[in-house]
């Protein structure tokens, strides 16, 4: 018997060394609250003002870059020759008691990922998930009992950051943060794009 996990969304995680450069540079970033009025996002945490963060931070941006060079190119494949990355925007969270991320997804980008900086204890999860009215294992009007999740079936998985670990998926997919029970939880979102020459002959595009 084989079974084949067909069309995936590639979640890539790694760990990386966070020099005391690295972690000074995020922790004394200038934050605000994120102030919204819809209730789902009114404990979202608070952001850094600078939205390209990476930019003034060049040993993150550098550890970040190579990161996400190998997921783009070595883990999904796209080639080197014709495309490469280029950072769209960054930015510090913090997230203090209380505080979580809701469920969203990333616009105007291609590729998404978060550094965890500084990670106390019972900061919350990392969670993916897909919703029920997207197809995957069956159509989306059925929704069965499960004996037990698996890589077939599952439909939200739960990773628990640590300090120094990197995260990269597709910006479409939806994600969201479980709430903070300490204060004190620092982490790096970014986007990116890749650039280029697509398609061949009539149907080519150079961005």
């Amino acid at each position: 018997m084989e079974v084949l996990p067909l069309f995936s969304q590639p979640v890539y995680i790694n760990m990386v060394t966070l020099t005391d450069t690295i972690i000074s540079d995020v922790i004394n970033s200038e934050i605000e609250h994120v102030e919204n009025d819809d209730a789902m996002y009114a404990n979202n945490g608070s952001m850094s003002l600078d939205t390209q963060w990476l930019q003034s931070s060049p040993e993150t941006m550098s550890i970040i870059d190579g990161e996400m060079d190998r997921y783009v190119h070595d883990v999904l494949g796209i080639a080197r020759q014709r495309h490469y990355i280029q950072h769209q925007s960054s930015w510090v969270n913090y997230h203090r008691r209380g505080d979580s991320a809701a469920n969203h997804s990333h616009v105007n980008s291609m590729f998404s990922g978060c550094l965890y900086v500084k990670i106390p204890p019972n900061s919350g999860e990392f969670r993916f998930n897909v919703p029920s009215m997207t197809p995957t294992y069956i159509t989306q009007t059925i929704n069965p009992d499960l004996a037990e999740s698996n890589i077939y079936n599952m439909r939200e998985v739960n990773i628990q950051p640590e300090e120094g670990m990197v995260i990269l998926f597709p910006s479409h997919l939806p994600h969201s943060v479980s709430q903070c029970e300490t204060d004190g939880r620092y982490s790096v979102a970014f986007n990116y794009f890749i650039k280029g020459v697509f398609g061949h002959d009539i149907d080519t595009l150079q961005v």
